[in-house]
């Protein structure tokens, strides 16, 4: 995976998150989506297989909900498997919109240093 997940837990407002990478040609690579039901359990709501093809780029884009979602990555090759699993956390927009209205109007004004 070269961009689009970085870390085993990401944080984000937006809706949508794009998984791209490299993967040697005819790799099958598997994107189950699990969210969380109402008894707090993960369950499987969507798996989307793609076969890498020439020359060896996927791309990939997610649908996020609000709330938790658990992405697990499925590569197989030449009866090699690889596995990566990851926690989005989409959170409300309305709480970016209330940290951006916190800055204190100065600190607003654009190119105005905070620091020396």
């Amino acid at each position: 995976i070269t961009s689009g997940l970085e870390k085993k837990e990401e944080y984000t407002f937006d809706d949508k998150k794009t998984i791209s990478g490299l993967a040697n040609t005819n790799t099958k690579i598997s994107f189950q989506i699990f969210r969380k039901n109402d008894k707090n359990e993960f369950v499987l709501v969507e798996n989307s297989p793609v076969i890498v093809s020439k020359p060896g780029i996927f791309n990939k884009e997610l649908n996020l909900e609000l709330g938790e979602t658990k992405l697990v990555i499925l590569a197989e090759y030449k009866r090699k498997n690889a596995r990566a699993e990851v926690i989005i956390y989409r959170l409300d927009p309305g709480i970016k919109e209330e940290l951006e209205n916190y800055l204190l109007p100065e600190q607003k004004i654009k190119g105005l240093r905070l620091a020396p």
